[in-house]
C-alpha cells in the first residue's frame, strides 16, 4: 500500500455531495473511500485490461458487503461499478486478480 497514490481523477461520483479519496496503484489495486451515506449509487472509474476483484467494505466495522468479478478486455476501460445502499462511509476496494 506504501506504493499508493492519492488519484482524484482515477473516479466519479454520480450520487449527492459525497467526498471521495482515492489511492491508486495503478492496474495494481485501488482503495476509494467514500465518505457519507446513500441509496446504491453509481461510480466510474477507469481501469486498464486485467481481471479484477470488486469488493465494498464498511470500513467502521471492517466487515466485507458484496464482491464481484469484473473484466476488462480491452486496452482501458471506464467502467461502471455500483454501490450498495449505505449509512455510513464506504470503501471500494478493486485489486487486479491477475497480479497476486
Amino acid at each position: 500500500f506504501w506504493q499508493m497514490k492519492y488519484d482524484p481523477g482515477i473516479v466519479d461520483v454520480y450520487h449527492g455531495n459525497h467526498q471521495v479519496f482515492p489511492l491508486v496503484k495503478k492496474g495494481d489495486v485501488y482503495a476509494i473511500y467514500i465518505t457519507g451515506e446513500g441509496p446504491q449509487m453509481p461510480i466510474r472509474i477507469t481501469l486498464p485490461q486485467g481481471n479484477y476483484l470488486v469488493q465494498w467494505l464498511l470500513p467502521e466495522a471492517i466487515s466485507l458487503i458484496s464482491e464481484d468479478n469484473l473484466e476488462i478486455a480491452g486496452q482501458e476501460e471506464s467502467v461502471l461499478v455500483f454501490s450498495p445502499p449505505f449509512s455510513k462511509d464506504i470503501l471500494l476496494f478493486i485489486q487486479n486478480i491477475d497480479h497476486r
